[in-house]
């Protein structure tokens, strides 16, 4: 028990000190303001649009069980949800909401990737 409270505390050290460093400084600021804005604005233009959503789906490859009605409709709200967590809270709040966009931005980049056929010879050359 009292590891479960001691592995608890130190959740809420690490979410309040990556929370700090994520918002400190002007740099920190910019880019969660870049964060706020991308996220707003994809949620925004995606929301009342599932049919555009899906076309997007499958232009990027996502897999076809996520190519539903419901995940189209869910997206925009998860994306505004996300830009009102990043720009509207703090601490360890913030901190999950920065990691759920690294999250979101590195999945979006695989598709990306993946889409446009650039994994396999750039992993390779990566790798040297």
């Amino acid at each position: 028990m009292w590891n479960q409270i001691a592995a608890g505390e130190q959740a809420a050290a690490w979410g309040q000190a990556a929370a700090q460093a994520i918002s400190g400084g002007a740099a920190g600021s910019f880019a969660l303001g870049v964060l706020v804005v991308a996220f707003g604005v994809a949620g925004a233009a995606k929301l009342g649009h599932p049919g555009r959503a899906l076309a997007a789906m499958r232009g990027l490859g996502v897999p076809a069980r996520l190519q539903r009605q419901g995940f189209a409709h869910a997206l925009p709200v998860a994306e505004l949800l996300l830009a009102l967590a990043l720009g509207l809270t703090g601490g360890a709040v913030r901190a999950a909401a920065v990691l759920c966009a690294f999250g979101a931005l590195l999945a979006f980049t695989v598709l990306l990737a993946l889409a446009l056929g650039l994994t396999g010879g750039a992993v390779r050359a990566a790798a040297g």
